[in-house]
């Protein structure tokens, strides 16, 4: 007998079901794969699905979620996803704009009130695309712009906010393009004000019930989440304990904790019309018109050896994940990590995972 929940989603017909194990052959040359780059890397934990259609097709955990208790990741272990949190929170902003409540043209300022005047102007479409010009903060860098809070349980997102207000623009909104952090601060924010609800209970309703996402939850420092992987860091030689994050901080841009199963259902959904029309898909995956990345709405969008590729990397002090679809294959690849890594060479392992899959 189905639990209620698996009966929804049956009815529904989206449930992303376990298939048998690719042969033995790819599953021999994966492992040795993922093994060489958890060593040349200094990953301690990893957990990899590789879904199919909406199949998951190979799903294990590496190494050690927790290094001092010994403790084994698996693929049921929680990890901080990181920047992967932007296309969840894009995808909400985008089903908002469906229902007439936001306008991708709006500037943020009609929605979110009390911002620097440089900010206001900067519209939703901007904040996406990562073209507003805002500065992004760091809440673990000395901040720029000094407001009294200390880093901790009760900074708030405002507060990460108020690192950079001081900043003035790095350019003209929509003339450039750089990564901020602070913009998808902003677009959480404005979710929570046009839809009355919180962050996490937004999505809840939105998206992790209809999916069937039962192990993807906003970060709480002040709250114990079964088999969270623990974070770390590579220094002289060594892992130390990376710092603990604080959700209220990492929020919008960066909160989420999921696993790898949930996650296989997040990718089969991507593109399909249970999240959004077929036009706003389009219009999210197309690249942003000024600068040099390849950034729509909420997804990275470069071209892997010429095959279409949409997904997004994670980082951080102890964290570093990446979930790349390759839509025209119908194949998706999810790989969380509990350890830092440079900026956005995490991809490169799940395009390799990748490789094993594809044609």
């Amino acid at each position: 007998m189905h639990s209620s929940l698996s009966l929804i989603a049956l009815l529904l017909g989206f449930v992303v079901r376990a298939q048998p194990a690719p042969s033995a052959d790819v599953v021999g040359a994966l492992d040795r794969y993922v093994r060489a780059e958890m060593e040349a890397r200094h990953i301690p934990g990893l957990a990899l699905a590789v879904v199919q259609g909406d199949s998951v097709v190979y799903a294990r955990g590496y190494g050690f979620a927790d290094l001092a208790h010994r403790v084994l990741a698996t693929d049921s272990t929680a990890f901080v996803i990181a920047s992967i949190t932007k296309t969840f929170t894009a995808v909400a902003v985008l089903s908002l704009v469906e229902e007439g409540r936001v306008a991708l043209d709006d500037p943020i300022g009609r929605h979110v009130a009390d911002l620097p005047e440089a900010w206001r102007g900067a519209t939703v479409r901007q904040l996406l695309q990562q073209t507003s010009g805002i500065n992004s903060f760091n809440a673990h860098d000395a901040p720029p712009c000094p407001s009294g809070a200390t880093l901790g349980p009760g900074y708030t997102t405002r507060d990460a906010l108020a690192e950079v207000a001081c900043l003035p623009l790095d350019f003209a909104p929509g003339t450039d393009w750089s990564y901020s952090d602070s913009g998808y601060l902003l677009l959480g924010l404005l979710l929570e004000t046009v839809s009355g609800q919180t962050y996490e209970g937004l999505l809840e309703n939105r998206i992790f019930a209809p999916l069937g996402m039962t192990s993807t939850r906003l970060l709480d420092a002040g709250a114990i989440v079964p088999q969270l992987a623990r974070g770390y860091t590579w220094e002289d030689g060594a892992f130390r304990n990376g710092p603990e994050l604080i959700g209220a901080v990492e929020f919008s841009t960066g909160g989420l904790v999921s696993t790898v199963h949930d996650l296989a259902r997040w990718a089969a959904a991507l593109g399909s019309p249970r999240l959004l029309q077929a036009a706003t898909w389009a219009e999210a995956w197309t690249p942003a018109p000024v600068g040099e990345a390849v950034y729509g709405m909420g997804f990275a969008l470069r071209p892997v050896e010429g095959r279409r590729h949409v997904g997004h990397t994670g980082g951080g002090p102890s964290a570093a994940t990446t979930l790349s679809v390759f839509p025209d294959d119908g194949l998706a690849v999810i790989v969380l990590t509990n350890a830092d890594q440079p900026p956005f060479t995490i991809r490169d392992v799940g395009v390799g995972v990748a490789r094993l899959f594809l044609d």
